[in-house]
């Protein structure tokens, strides 16, 4: 058989490898911002209610608080105004005795003794006035028995003087009695003074207790900005607003109690000065009683004319009083200059200077002594006006964080 040739099939070309296959890498993709859940607004938004209701009952309980502090220091004002009336006709009546004395047995001094006799009656009932405003009646005790021991003192020295003549024992009887009296007045006073205390505490509480709420909305809008990366949020903004007039609302009410004190302040500056110028004329009146005692006694009704002027002159707002003082002190300087008892016993006796003056002082205190009623102002509108915010805050806040979790269902 003859050969064949076979035709030689050419070689197959290698095949690679699996191996040697490039392993394309599938695209990565971009990962997804963290974004918050609902869970973690639906926990943002319980806590911002309780914040914002807790902040609520906190203002609430201020305002309640202020207006009790109200009541009780407008109480004290018009206890404190029966005591500085008591005072200022004890120190009348104190005035017109001494006077009556340097002359007992004239007609001057009979009539001077009868002004006394009226302005102790006036006394009388003024105290039993003090004891119906008083928080505690039993507190005015120590005052009567002071009263009781300096009347019972000027009616023996009355006595003694229309036979005997006055001492010297018996007038510093009489101005002894007459200070310890007034000591134990303006005791009872600082004690009542006291009820008057500052509405600073209510005012911090209230601002304190509504910047709660203030604070957690303020924090849970800036974590909503940085979450949701939207500057605004329309309710929580309406919120915050709500909280901001509950503050405003709060703390303005709670001012109330610092203006009682203001009120009260300018009344008792009025009064110091009433009494302060009767006790002018009695240091005068002992000035003739007792002639060795002259120039001292002088000397402190000058200095006492003097403070008077100046609690006039420094009347806290609104306004100072228009009073005839330049009179008075046109006779005091007289009285101070004349050496001749006789003399200065004509000017100590003539009481229509310091009359004019007291009744000057008196009538503006009389125009502007306060109604208790009308210093406390009704809590009810400030207690609605509060709710009120609560309220709008927590639709506010429930709306503006239910928008950002619509946005993520």
């Amino acid at each position: 058989m003859p050969a064949t040739a076979t035709a030689s099939k050419p070689a197959a070309a290698a095949q690679p490898t699996r191996a040697a296959l490039p392993v394309k890498k599938a695209a990565s993709l971009p990962s997804a911002p963290h974004m918050p859940g609902p869970r973690l607004f639906q926990v943002m938004r319980v806590g911002l209610v309780v914040w914002t209701l807790v902040s609520t009952v906190l203002c609430l309980i201020s305002v309640l608080a202020s207006q009790s502090h109200q009541e009780a220091s407008a109480g004290a004002l018009v206890h404190a105004q029966d005591l500085r009336d008591l005072r200022s006709e004890v120190s009348q009546a104190q005035a017109t005795a001494l006077t009556s004395l340097i002359d007992p047995q004239g007609t001057g001094g009979a009539n001077l003794w009868n002004l006394y006799g009226k302005s102790r009656t006036q006394v009388d009932l003024l105290l039993l006035g003090s004891a119906a405003s008083a928080t505690h009646p039993t507190d005015l005790g120590d005052v009567a028995n002071a009263l009781r021991t300096w009347q019972e003192d000027l009616a023996v020295a009355h006595h003694d003087a229309t036979g005997l003549g006055m001492t010297a024992a018996a007038i510093s009887g009489i101005t002894s009695d007459y200070t310890a009296m007034m000591n134990t007045i303006n005791a009872e006073l600082d004690s009542t003074a006291s009820q008057e205390s500052s509405s600073t505490p209510f005012i911090v509480l209230s601002i304190l207790a509504s910047s709660l709420g203030g604070l957690g909305f303020v924090v849970v809008l800036i974590v909503t900005a940085r979450r949701s990366h939207r500057v605004i949020n329309i309710g929580l903004s309406i919120g915050l607003l709500a909280i901001v007039a509950a503050i405003v609302a709060v703390g303005i009410y709670a001012n109330h109690s610092g203006q009682i004190s203001d009120t009260d302040s300018r009344i008792a500056t009025l009064s110091q000065a009433e009494s302060d110028t009767w006790d002018v004329l009695s240091n005068d009146a002992v000035s003739v009683l007792d002639p060795g005692s002259w120039t001292s006694h002088t000397d402190l009704a000058t200095s006492l004319l003097t403070s008077v002027q100046d609690n006039l002159v420094n009347l806290p707002p609104p306004t100072p009083i228009t009073s005839p003082l330049a009179a008075l002190v046109s006779t005091q300087s007289t009285i101070a200059s004349t050496a001749d008892t006789d003399a200065r016993s004509a000017l100590v006796t003539d009481l229509d200077p310091w009359q004019t003056e007291a009744s000057a002082i008196s009538a503006a205190i009389d125009s502007e002594r306060p109604d208790s009623a009308s210093l406390v102002v009704p809590a009810l509108g400030y207690v609605i006006t509060v709710a009120t915010c609560c309220v709008i805050a927590i639709i506010a806040t429930l709306a503006g964080i239910h928008a950002r979790t619509k946005e993520y269902s």
